[in-house]
This record gives C-alpha cells, sequence and structure tokens, in this order.
C-alpha cells in the first residue's frame, strides 16, 4: 500500500506499526516553523537506508526499510 500524506498521517500510522518501508522527501524550501514529521512522543524507530535520490531540483528522497 502507498500513504502519501504529511505528519499527522504518518504519526497514525507508526503508531499501529504500519509501515515496512519509509521514502522520505527532503524539499528545499525555507519555511520558518512548521509541523514535524515524527511526532516527539512517538517511540524511536530502528530504520536502515536502503539508498537515496538527489534530483536538479535540490529535492532528496530518502528510502528506510523499519527494522522488525
Amino acid at each position: 500500500m502507498f500513504c502519501d500524506g504529511g505528519a499527522f498521517v504518518v504519526n497514525e500510522l507508526l503508531k499501529e506499526g504500519l509501515f515496512d518501508e519509509l521514502i522520505i522527501s527532503i524539499i528545499p524550501v525555507l519555511l520558518g516553523g512548521g509541523t514535524r514529521l515524527f511526532n516527539a512522543v512517538y517511540p524511536s524507530q530502528d530504520l536502515q537506508l536502503q539508498g537515496s535520490k538527489s534530483f536538479e531540483t535540490g529535492l532528496v528522497q530518502l528510502h528506510y526499510k523499519v527494522s522488525v
């Protein structure tokens, strides 16, 4: 299943342990304050970096596997 969403959606699905992989896109736009992607009350995740990809626009995607 593919999920495309912001911090609220990601945190709700993390709470339920429904991710086996995460692809996080970092978009180089300075917004000042903002919503954290990972909620501070959620326990840390053991992630293994599977790869990364950068684009000419400056966007970077990080592909992680969630360790069980």
